[in-house]
């Protein structure tokens, strides 16, 4: 026997041949629900997906490839480096530009014509670029504990979570990991610290500098960079080069002046 509620609110329609798809597991269906649910503008980021469930880094990307290849989910890489994903009940990937155009209007319209709806059916979702976690930099800057690492858990094993997740959602591919990597990020974590390590690894994916974009943000020019990389996350602020050029010219301006008033005190001087 099946009983079921009648629902005016905080209800979500799913097509049956969604649920009956044998491309599906249960893990996949109740994903694909959970997204659905959302509206329209609701913004897909892994991130939050990971912390609403129990789901890990890993179970979670295993899960949006699968919906990924039965046609429920995909997203599009755009030239500022974003990533707008996705959502459908079809199986099959929506116009994107025309959903742009309408999704506002489309929420607005369904919400005046029955106002409990929530859940209108707009399925174009946007993952904005990263953004440092300004609570947690506040609670390391305070020095208020985090959340303790796992028994026997490798010491980098955050960090490359951070990093491989943000890599992911960057690029639309998982990072390479070998032993050359692992050493890289050992000392990353040796130079930072544990516990900024990670936030500050997924910070130096969002960064579009064009030597790390050439390098496709590899571990090498984050360990390279590691006390720069630090300062930036911590601060908030990036230097562009723009500024460093600026910088550098007011710096040699002022060189120039020094020597120049040197050689007049010196000529004054034997008079």
């Amino acid at each position: 026997m099946i009983i079921k509620n009648k629902c005016t609110t905080k209800f979500t329609v799913i097509p049956n041949h969604v649920i009956e798809d044998k491309a599906l597991d249960w893990k996949d269906l109740g994903l694909l629900a959970y997204l659905l649910s959302k509206p329209g503008t609701w913004n897909v980021r892994r991130e939050q997906l990971i912390n609403a469930k129990k789901t890990g880094d890993s179970g979670m990307r295993a899960i949006l490839s699968t919906l990924q290849k039965a046609g429920y989910v995909g997203f599009d890489r755009k030239k500022d480096g974003t990533t707008e994903w996705w959502v459908t009940d079809t199986a099959k990937k929506p116009n994107v530009q025309n959903h742009h155009k309408d999704a506002q209007a489309n929420v607005e319209k369904q919400h005046v014509e029955n106002p409990h709806v929530e859940n209108p059916q707009v399925l174009v979702k946007t993952e904005r670029p990263l953004k440092t976690d300004k609570k947690v930099k506040t609670d390391l800057q305070a020095g208020k504990p985090t959340a303790p690492k796992k028994k026997n858990e490798p010491v980098t094993a955050k960090t490359w979570d951070a990093y491989s997740s943000a890599y992911q959602d960057r690029y639309g591919v998982s990072p390479i990991r070998n032993a050359s990597v692992n050493g890289q990020l050992a000392q990353f974590v040796k130079n930072v610290g544990a516990e900024e390590a990670p936030h500050i690894a997924r910070y130096f994916l969002t960064l579009n500098e064009n030597w790390y974009v050439k390098g496709c943000h590899s571990p090498g020019s984050l360990l390279r960079d590691a006390g720069k990389l630090r300062t930036l996350w911590a601060t908030g602020r990036q230097m562009t080069a723009a500024q460093a050029t600026q910088a550098d010219r007011t710096q040699g301006n002022a060189n120039a002046y020094n020597d120049a008033m040197t050689i007049l005190e010196s000529k004054y001087a034997n008079h």
